[in-house]
């Protein structure tokens, strides 16, 4: 697969994700996709395994224990770190609030692919025990 069919599966992927189309944000993922979350945080840190497992596992979680969740846009553009045929390294930006409550993360997002597909990515915080705290209330 070449860089620019990489990176295009990476904005499309992006591109549903921050729409909200969960389903076709997942369509992106092989059957073997591998999520691992950085942070010592009892529920959304460590591995998940396929797209239900991650969209369960810490997606809904996610999305269920915060009032706004805010990838790009106002949280600042994706940046491209690194690149090859078969993964990419960007930091995205996120905001989630929570009542009164604000945390800001950037994260350092890589994605491996193969056969058009992600297989794996991995993701840590910059701010990693900030979001860890934020999160703490998450069971």
């Amino acid at each position: 697969m070449s860089k620019k069919r990489a990176k295009d599966i990476l904005r499309e992927y992006h591109e549903a994700w921050s729409s909200g189309d969960v389903e076709k944000g997942c369509s992106y993922y092989a059957d073997n996709l591998v999520v691992h979350m950085g942070g010592t945080h009892p529920v959304l840190s460590g591995d998940f395994h396929g797209a239900n497992g991650f969209v369960e596992g810490w997606v809904n979680k996610v999305a269920a224990y915060t009032d706004k969740w805010i990838v790009g846009g106002e949280a600042g553009h994706d940046e491209l770190i690194a690149e090859s045929d078969e993964a990419i390294l960007i930091m995205v930006h996120e905001i989630w609030t929570r009542g009164d409550k604000q945390v800001r993360t950037d994260r350092l997002a890589a994605y491996r692919f193969e056969n058009e597909k992600i297989v794996e990515c991995w993701f840590c915080d910059m701010r990693q025990a900030e979001v860890d705290a934020f999160f703490a209330g998450v069971r």
